[in-house]
């Protein structure tokens, strides 16, 4: 429920949300939606529902959308009003997903830099190594916020928070 709040409290941008569990994937899913989300606008990258390296680049694309092009250079959408006559002009493509859930399928190779404003671990790895990868994700150049929050959900009377003191101990 404390993710689907923060997703519905910063809209208009991406939201990638980390989870190993597949089950949980389907089921915050369902909830995004009960709570408006069209499913339309929910990736899910696992091995799972994205099986092939072309699914996910898809989810990804679609997360990030395109930018505009000049003779196949990405480039602003004011140097689009400066383009010549003889230049080829790709229009830019806005994103058409609000929020990506992934699991380790996304830790390396996927690029959703672009319009994430959040991201959201619902579990936690064991190494730092690992949530630097999911990180990673969003937190690289072509992000165009200078900064992105980045979310931790414990759950009381768990080990998350023993869990995630522990990461914070092998990173130092």
């Amino acid at each position: 429920d404390a993710v689907v709040r923060e997703i519905l409290g910063q809209s208009g941008c991406g939201h990638i949300v980390f989870c190993d569990n597949l089950a949980v994937h389907r089921w915050l899913q369902m909830l995004l939606v009960e709570a408006g989300i069209p499913e339309s606008e929910i990736g899910l990258l696992n091995a799972e529902a994205a099986k092939t390296s072309d699914e996910r680049m898809r989810v990804a694309q679609a997360f990030t959308g395109t930018p505009a092009m000049i003779n196949g250079t990405p480039v602003s959408e004011s140097a689009l009003a400066e383009a010549g006559p003889d230049d080829v002009i790709s229009e830019p493509v806005r994103p058409s997903l609000r929020v990506v859930i992934a699991n380790q399928v996304a830790y390396e190779g996927v690029d959703l830099q672009t319009e994430t404003c959040q991201i959201h671990h619902v579990d936690l790895p064991y190494e730092p190594a690992t949530l630097q990868q999911r990180a990673g994700r969003a937190v690289r150049q072509g992000n165009k916020r200078s900064e992105l929050p980045i979310k931790f959900y414990i759950a009381a009377r768990s080990l998350d928070g023993f869990r995630f003191n522990l990461i914070q101990g092998k990173l130092g």
